[in-house]
């Protein structure tokens, strides 16, 4: 009898997880077309610029919702996410860059445990066409500035500039 009800109450675990997965799946889907096109347009073009000058902890806010975002719209829909990015990687605030590199991890992470297909990998070369090359330059110059004595003295600064690198 224990192991009976042990095991309807691990079926009825997983049913309500999958409840709960579908009414997420279809608030999202809900939440995707009460927003016009226009509107959704607007949040796009502003967000990337609009977290780069947040303080850190509205920073890591826009930088998940931005990832949230971009789980759907990314890069079909958002061919412009990448160059926005990349295009702050000469900010010469670190933090900023910091918060760049965060948002471009975490957008990044679906990638990660996916099935390989063709679709993943037109997404993958397109990430990476993109990336690849200011990356390599922003990890250069992090090390060059990691390596100035002013930067070296300061705790701080090159904890900022150890965590980008670290991304």
């Amino acid at each position: 009898r224990a192991l009976a009800a042990r095991s309807r109450a691990h079926t009825l675990t997983r049913a309500s997880r999958r409840s709960l997965f579908s009414r997420r799946s279809l608030l999202r889907a809900r939440a995707a077309r009460s927003i016009s096109e226009a509107d959704r347009h607007a949040i796009k073009g502003h967000m990337v610029g609009l977290m780069c000058q947040a303080p850190p902890d509205v920073q890591r806010q826009l930088s998940a919702a931005l990832a949230l975002i971009s789980a759907s719209d990314f890069p079909q829909k958002w061919p412009t996410l990448l160059p926005e990015l990349i295009a702050k990687f000469h900010e010469p605030d670190v933090s900023v860059t910091l918060g760049v590199l965060l948002t471009a991890n975490s957008i990044m992470k679906r990638f990660r445990y996916v099935f390989k297909s063709d679709a993943l990998f037109a997404d993958l070369k397109f990430v990476l066409e993109q990336l690849h090359a200011p990356l390599l330059a922003l990890f250069k110059t992090m090390g060059e500035h990691l390596a100035r004595p002013d930067v070296g003295a300061s705790a701080a600064q090159a904890g900022v500039v150890m965590e980008a690198l670290r991304l």
